[in-house]
Parts: structure tokens; sequence; C-alpha cells
């Protein structure tokens, strides 16, 4: 059997390898910034799914049936991979163990999925081979798998929306905004297509009787990951600015607050932290954001960014006395001690120490 390649398919290949591309660009630069990962593994998710929809218009699937049991579908991860990138995006990351609790559909699914492939392959690949249950459970998993992904995608549309209502859209990045209604449209296309082919065709329905939506599907998974590449690029925090004004009266309350902020620091090394934000360290403490952030203000009388900013410096400062600067980079070590950038380290190291890192080594050798 012959392959088949035409203009159309070409097309939506090349907007998978773009999707691809992208997502490797982002999971490669996420130590510059946390929830590049996160859009990273939405748009690979996203890529995977047009390589499934290929792998059949191109006859790659009728030469080689068993590509078929390729686990390359990872729709239940899609929105939870989405949310978690707008949560680091805005600095108010989620605990490992609410991202546990997220991606858990996505293990199931792919538990369920590689089941599958293990039951036929217990059976020889033979399909007419299997037991009465499962043979129900092969012809209805693509279906389920499709109809959870469409609800799963829905809620997660849902919570995103609920969750941006507390930033004025004139605080959004314009290339945020844009990458949002990528996604949206996405699934608003991809809704009534799903309906229409879990409903009538049973997942038969060729990719080449609507070529049209995975046309769109592509230009606009090229477009999440694209305008998602550009947004890493933006100098600018998004998130709400923390106040930094002193409140006219310090409480005792909010000396030992500091206080014990301070401990908590130094014993716990939160600034190790790239993502670390007034809000996950209230969290950490367990009282409100903006009573820690007023003890900061008014005891110390430093944004708590500076604040933490002073405990990776003196990080850095340790880690040369003891000589690590001659088996690793600055850079290395900067990144080490919670700096999420060379430009922002060399920056806030001048602003703090009036040297440049550089200057402050040689210093040291001196």
């Amino acid at each position: 059997m012959e392959l088949k390649f035409n203009l159309y398919n070409l097309l939506i290949g090349f907007g998978m390898l773009q999707g691809f591309i992208f997502s490797g660009v982002l999971l490669a630069r996420s130590s510059w910034k946390q929830a590049n990962k996160y859009l990273g593994i939405s748009v690979l998710f996203l890529s995977f799914y047009l390589f499934w929809v290929l792998k059949y218009d191109f006859g790659f699937q009728k030469q080689w049936i068993k590509l078929q049991f390729l686990p390359v579908l990872f729709l239940w991860g899609i929105g939870p991979a989405l949310y978690a990138y707008l949560r680091f995006f805005f600095r108010a990351p989620l605990s490992r163990n609410q991202l546990r609790w997220h991606f858990l559909p996505l293990l199931l699914e792919q538990i369920t999925f590689n089941s599958l492939t293990l039951l036929f392959w217990v059976h020889g690949w033979e399909g007419e081979s299997l037991p009465r249950w499962g043979r129900v459970f092969a012809w209805n998993i693509f279906n389920v798998e499709h109809v959870v992904a469409m609800v799963s995608m829905g809620i997660y549309t849902g919570i995103i929306i609920r969750y941006l209502r507390k930033y004025p859209e004139n605080k959004l990045p314009l290339r945020l905004r844009g990458l949002l209604w990528c996604f949206l449209l996405l699934y608003v296309v991809w809704v009534p297509y799903t309906y229409m082919d879990v409903v009538y065709y049973n997942l038969g329905f060729p990719p080449s009787g609507f070529y049209l939506f995975y046309l769109v599907f592509a230009g606009l998974t090229y477009g999440i990951g694209f305008l998602g590449f550009r947004l890493r690029q933006d100098p600018t925090p998004t998130a709400v600015p923390e106040k930094s004004k002193a409140p006219t009266t310090v409480t005792n309350q909010m000396v030992q607050l500091a206080e014990e902020l301070a401990l908590r620091m130094e014993t716990d090394q939160w600034y190790l932290d790239p993502e670390l934000t007034v809000r996950s360290v209230a969290e950490k403490m367990a009282i409100p954001a903006n009573q820690l952030s007023a003890a900061i203000n008014g005891v110390r009388r430093e944004s708590f960014r500076d604040f933490v900013n002073g405990y990776r410096v003196e990080a850095f400062k340790a880690q040369v006395s003891a000589g690590a600067h001659q088996q690793e980079t600055l850079l290395g070590i900067a990144l080490g001690c919670g700096f999420n950038s060379k430009a922002s380290f060399n920056r806030i190291f001048k602003k703090q120490t009036e040297l440049t890192p550089a200057e402050y080594v040689r210093r040291v050798k001196e």
C-alpha cells in the first residue's frame, strides 16, 4: 500500500513539526522561567494529537498496524498543563501535591491506553481473539478518551477564566491574551468536531474529509507555541505588583513575623526556589500574603523581592568563598542560589554590592 501525501496533510505536518520545535525550545529553556515548562508540555500534547492523526492519514498505520498502539495521545493533560502555566506565569505556583492531583487524570489515561496495548499483546495482536469484555473495552476506549478530554478542557477553560478575573485585562500582556484566545478558539472548534466524529463515525471519520479542521488546529497550535516563545522574552512581570510602601505603625506582631520569616528563610532556604513569591511563602507560613508583605515592608523597610534577593546574594558570596567558582561558572552558582537568569543576577548583585560578580570574585582572590 502506498503512502499518501498531499498539500493539506503536508501543511498540517508542518504545523505539527513547528509545535514540536516550540515545545522543545520552551522545555529546554524552562530553567529561565518554570512556567515555560508547562506551556511547552501543553504545546507538546497538542502536537502529539496531530501526529496521531497524520500517522493514519499518511498511511503509516495501514502499513504498520501496530502503530495504533503507540501511546501518543495525552489529551487529559492539556488543560492541567495550561492552567499550571498560568499559575507559574503569575508567580502563584501550584504546590507539588496540587500538581500531582491536576495531572492524575493524565496518568490514568496512559494506564488505560497501555492496558489496551497489553491486552492485545497477550492475545497475539488479534482483536477477534479478545474476550467479550476486551472487545467492548477496545472498541470504546478512544471514544471515551476523546469525550473525557473535551469535558476536561471545558472544565479547565472555566477555571482559567475564573482565575484571570482577578487581573484587569489591561494588565495582561498582549501576547498572553493572544495565546489564551488561540487556546479558546481551538477548544471551540474541537468540541463540535469531536462530537460529530464520536457520535456519527465512531472516530472513523477520515482526516481527509475534514482537512479544514486540522489546518485550523495546526495553525492555532503554532500560534500558542509562537506566542509563548515570544512571551518568555518579555522582561516585565505580569503579576499584580507588590506594594512597597511602609506602614505608618510597626506592631510587635509584625516584628515577630519578620523574625520568624528570617529564621525560616535561613533554616529552610526558601530563597533557593527561583519561583518564590510572597504568596507561596505566606502559604507555607499559613498567614495572609498582605500581612506578610506588610511585616517585611514595615520592619525591614524593603520589598519582598529585595529581602529574598539579599539571601541569594549572600548565598552566592558563600559559595565563592568556598571555592565553588573554581569548578563551576558564576552563572551556574547564581542559578543554584535561586536567581532565574543571568541578567537579573548581574543587576541585583551590582545593586546590593556595588560590584559586578566578576569584580567580587577578583577581590576574593586577592
